[in-house]
């Protein structure tokens, strides 16, 4: 699977869709709001929309998919309670939050949490918030190119397994898969035929017969409906 580019020959995202959550009124523009606006106006292809409450961002976040959500944090919007309220509406999306000052015990609970960046009064140059902004969307592309490629492969799996099943299950002759410490892992209808017990019973019991010999040896299997029976058995191990 190839991945969509992320960044052209500018150092720009194609194009990017940012919400910004902030607590301040309509005319009353955060810092943070402000540097957010001049860096969309010379990028291009971004788009930016605001909110000035997290319950606002909800109708928002309902009705059109975002790359990126920013949040503004302040006492009136926690920073902890606003990724969860976002991620719970858009799953996928980037979350970067700025704030003033921040604990560092919150700090680390924001990442485990899926938080991608945290800026702070510091990192409010354009060109850090806007390689914030690009890095952040470039791992979670990245991320979820990895989970797609690893679902298709885990499907894959599925199926080579099933069809190996399916073959082992289908031939006459008695097959089992034992483990290093002699335990039965599978046995197919054959098997579970030819040793005369319920497929309950085979699994998860000790072999019980000698699996040293490379060559064909034959096993005296006592069976209480047939009596004694003899077989060949052939070992092939598997590294």
């Amino acid at each position: 699977m190839k991945l969509p580019p992320i960044i052209d020959t500018t150092y720009g995202l194609h194009s990017c869709r940012l919400l910004i959550v902030t607590s301040n009124e309509v005319g009353q523009e955060s810092e943070f709001l402000r540097r957010v606006r001049e860096l969309c106006q010379g990028a291009g292809h971004w788009e930016l929309d605001a909110c000035f409450s997290l319950e606002a961002s909800f109708k928002q976040l309902s009705s059109r998919c975002y790359d990126v959500v920013l949040i503004d944090g302040s006492e009136s919007l926690p920073l902890s309670v606003s990724l969860e309220a976002i991620q719970e509406r858009q799953p996928a999306v980037v979350v970067i939050a700025f704030a003033e000052t921040i604990k560092q015990d919150e700090y680390a609970a924001l990442f485990e949490r899926g938080l991608q960046d945290l800026l702070t009064p510091e990192h409010l140059m354009t060109p850090v918030l806007k390689s914030s902004i690009l890095n952040a969307v470039s791992r979670q592309r990245l991320v979820t190119h990895l989970k797609s490629k690893n679902s298709i492969l885990q499907r894959r799996l599925e199926d080579q397994v099933g069809y190996l099943k399916k073959v082992i299950n289908g031939t006459h002759d008695g097959v089992i898969i034992i483990d290093q410490q002699g335990i039965v892992r599978l046995a197919n209808p054959a098997a579970v035929d030819l040793f005369d017990r319920n497929q309950g019973e085979l699994l998860g019991s000790y072999f019980g017969y000698p699996l040293a010999n490379e060559r064909p040896i034959e096993l005296t299997i006592e069976s209480q409906k047939r009596g004694l029976l003899t077989a060949e058995m052939r070992v092939a191990r598997i590294e």
